[in-house]
C-alpha cells in the first residue's frame, strides 16, 4: 500500500511539473492518436484533442507532416529538431523522446517558442552583413582616395605643362588640335577622380540647407530633353518638403545617378523590355520608420526621403548586393565605370544617411535613399559668379612645396612666367629651411597638403610659430574636410583643388596676395 503511494505521489507530482510548463507538450502512440496534452497545448489549440491524430488535430491533415520524426522516436531514438508551424508562421525547438510504459511505446513532444529568438538571430546577422559591408566600403574608400591623390598629381602635371604649351605656340596650327585633346584626355581623368573622391568622401562640397524638391526638378528638367521617349517619366514631389543638410550639386548628382541608373535598366531587351516607367517622388519619414540599417526613427529625430523606382529588368540577389562596390557594373566593357551607384552610396553616408534598395528579377528596382532633416530654410540658388578678366603681371615672392618633382617644376614655372619670384622645397622640413633664410621675404606659400615625412597642416603650424603672418593656400588632390576646416580655422588663406588650370593658380595667388597686401595696409594705418 505504502509503493501505491509512493507512485501515486510520484505521478501527480510529475504531473503537475509538466502542466505547469509554458512550452507546448503532447504524447502519441504508435497510431499517431494523442494521448495526453498539457494545459499549454489545449491553449493553444483551444480545445482538448484526445484521441485524435496529431496531423489532423494541428493541421487538418489526413497524412503525417512532411517533418515528422514520429517512427525514429517509437524505434527508441530522441530526436530533435526546428520546425516553422504553418498554422501560425512561428518557429519552434522540438524534443521528441521514446517514452514506454510496460509494453506501450509513445512518444513525448515538447515544443519551445524560439521565434523571438531567431529573430533576433536573424536581425544580429543583418547587422554584421551591413557592418562588414561598412568596412568593405571604407576600405575602398580609403583605397579609391590614396589612387584619386596620386592621379590628381599626375594630371595636374599633364594640364598645367598643356596649358603653358598652348601659349607658347601659335593659336592656329595642327599642335593646337592636339594639345586640346591632351586637355580633353585630361579633364575626364580629372573627372574620374573627383567621382573617386567624392566616393570616398574626401571631394569638395559646400554644406547648406538644400531645398530637396529643387533638386528632383532640376534633374527631372534635365532628363526630360535626353531620356528616350519609350520611357515615361512621373514626379510627386511632397509639398513643403522640410530641407536637407548638404551639398547641393552633390544631391543632385545622387539624384542623376539613380535616375541614369533606372533609364539604362529600362533601355534595353535584354529581360525583353525596351522602355517603362520612371518615377522620382519626395515625402517626409515619419517617426518610428525602420531605417536601412534596422534602426526606427526617433520621435526627436527627422528624415527626410526621395525614391527613384523604374520598371526595368530588376536585379537578382547575387547582384544586388554588390551594387554599390566600386568599378562593380553589368553593362558591356567600355559602357559603364562602375561608379555611379559606388558614388551615390559615398555621398548618402557623408551626409549622415542611407540608401535601400528593393528589386527583383522583372520587376524593376526602387532606390530610396533617406537623409537628416536640416533645421533651417534652404537658400536660394546661387547665381553664377562672372568669370575672372585678364591677368595682371605679379608681384611677390611665393614659396611652393610640393613632394612631386615634375608638378613642382611645373608651378616655379608658371609662377614664374607670371611675373612671381619663386622659391621651391620638395619636402616639409625643406620649406621650413628656405622660408628661415628668406627672412621674412615670402609673400604666399602654396603648401601640397599629403606629403610623406611633415604633412601639409604640420608644415602650417611650424610656419606660423616662425611668423603668425605667414600666408599659406593649401593644395591637393586628397584633402579631409575635417583637416582644411581645421587649416582655415587656424589662419590658412584658402585651398585649391588639384588638378587645377593655370587660370585658376592664378586668380587664387592673386586672391591671397590681395588680402596680405589688405591686412598690411591696416597695420600701417593704425600706427600712424
Amino acid at each position: 500500500m505504502a509503493g501505491t503511494d509512493v507512485d501515486s505521489h510520484r505521478e501527480a507530482y510529475f504531473r503537475a511539473l509538466v502542466e505547469a510548463m509554458e512550452d507546448l507538450a503532447y504524447v502519441c502512440g504508435r497510431d499517431f492518436a494523442i494521448e495526453y496534452m498539457n494545459p499549454a497545448m489545449e491553449r493553444y489549440l483551444g480545445r482538448s484533442a484526445l484521441g485524435e491524430p496529431c496531423h489532423r488535430a494541428f493541421f487538418q491533415s489526413d497524412v503525417p507532416c512532411a517533418w515528422c520524426r514520429h517512427g525514429e522516436v517509437l524505434g527508441g531514438r530522441t530526436v530533435r529538431h526546428e520546425i516553422t508551424c504553418p498554422r501560425d508562421g512561428r518557429v519552434y525547438a522540438v524534443t521528441c523522446t521514446p517514452v514506454r510504459a510496460g509494453v506501450r511505446l509513445s512518444s513525448l513532444n515538447i515544443l519551445h517558442d524560439i521565434t523571438s529568438l531567431r529573430h533576433t538571430q536573424a536581425e544580429l546577422e543583418k547587422t554584421n552583413a551591413q557592418l562588414l559591408q561598412a568596412q568593405k566600403m571604407e576600405a575602398m574608400g580609403t583605397l579609391a582616395g590614396g589612387i584619386a591623390h596620386d592621379f590628381n598629381n599626375l594630371l595636374a602635371g599633364v594640364l598645367g605643362a598643356a596649358s603653358v604649351l598652348k601659349t607658347l605656340i601659335p593659336e592656329e596650327g595642327e599642335a593646337q588640335r592636339y594639345l586640346s585633346f591632351i586637355e580633353t584626355a585630361g579633364e575626364r581623368g580629372a573627372d574620374l577622380c573627383r567621382r573617386l573622391l567624392t566616393f570616398s568622401r574626401r571631394g569638395r562640397g559646400e554644406a547648406r540647407a538644400v531645398d530637396l524638391n529643387r533638386c528632383v526638378d532640376n534633374v527631372v528638367s534635365l532628363l526630360s530633353e535626353t531620356v528616350d521617349r519609350g520611357i515615361e517619366l512621373e514626379v510627386a514631389c511632397e509639398p513643403g518638403l522640410a530641407p536637407v543638410f548638404g551639398d547641393p550639386a552633390l544631391v543632385e548628382q545622387v539624384l542623376m545617378n539613380l535616375a541614369i541608373n533606372a533609364v539604362q535598366a529600362m533601355g534595353g531587351t535584354s529581360c525583353g523590355k525596351a522602355g517603362g516607367r520612371l518615377a522620382l517622388e519626395t515625402f517626409s519619414v515619419e517617426p518610428g520608420t525602420r531605417l536601412p540599417d534596422g534602426t526606427r526613427v526617433g520621435a526627436d529625430e527627422a528624415y527626410v526621403a526621395v525614391r527613384v523606382t523604374d520598371t526595368g529588368c530588376g536585379m537578382p540577389e547575387g547582384i544586388r548586393s554588390r551594387i554599390f562596390d566600386p568599378f562593380f557594373t553589368t553593362k558591356e566593357p567600355g559602357k559603364g565605370t562602375g561608379l555611379g551607384l559606388a558614388v551615390v552610396y559615398g555621398v548618402v553616408q557623408d551626409h549622415g544617411g542611407q540608401v535601400e534598395v528593393e528589386s527583383r528579377p522583372g520587376e524593376g528596382s526602387s532606390f530610396t535613399v533617406y537623409l537628416p532633416r536640416a533645421d533651417h530654410e534652404a537658400a536660394p540658388a546661387a547665381k553664377t559668379a562672372p568669370r575672372p578678366g585678364g591677368s595682371p603681371k605679379g608681384v611677390g615672392t611665393i614659396l611652393v612645396v610640393d613632394d612631386e618633382p615634375m608638378l613642382l617644376e611645373l608651378l616655379a614655372d608658371v609662377l614664374g612666367r607670371a611675373g612671381y619670384e619663386v622659391l621651391t622645397a620638395g619636402d616639409g622640413v625643406e620649406a621650413l629651411r628656405v622660408y628661415e633664410a628668406a627672412g621674412g621675404g615670402v609673400d604666399l606659400v602654396v603648401l601640397d597638403v599629403m606629403m610623406p615625412g611633415m604633412n601639409g597642416l604640420e608644415v602650417f603650424r611650424r610656419l606660423r610659430e616662425m611668423d603668425p603672418k605667414v600666408q599659406v593656400l593649401f593644395a591637393s588632390g586628397y584633402a579631409q574636410d575635417s583637416q582644411m576646416r581645421r587649416a582655415l580655422d587656424e589662419g590658412a588663406c584658402g585651398f585649391i583643388a588639384k588638378p587645377f588650370s593655370v587660370v585658376e593658380l592664378g586668380v587664387k595667388v592673386r586672391r591671397a596676395l590681395k588680402g596680405r597686401r589688405g591686412r598690411a595696409r591696416s597695420r600701417r594705418s593704425g600706427a600712424s
